[in-house]
């Protein structure tokens, strides 16, 4: 399996937006910091799967004329 070319710029970024939403769940909530940060990266994970999936689908962005008939 190759792994995916992941760009530094976007990586500092999508971390420092797991710190800031950690750090934010845990001053509202009182929940561990730790605990936030891993919600919120578990979060954007799960989005990206979502945006991957409906991209790849039936006239999704990356199959604009769909498979289905």
């Amino acid at each position: 399996m190759k792994l995916p070319n992941i760009n530094p710029k976007l990586f500092v970024a999508g971390l420092a937006l797991c710190v800031a939403g950690g750090a934010l769940i845990a001053w509202v909530s009182g929940m561990p910091f730790w605990g936030g940060a891993t919600i919120v990266a578990f979060a954007l994970v799960f989005n990206g799967v979502i945006a991957e999936v409906e991209d790849n689908a039936a006239d999704g962005v990356k199959n604009p004329k769909g498979n289905l008939k």
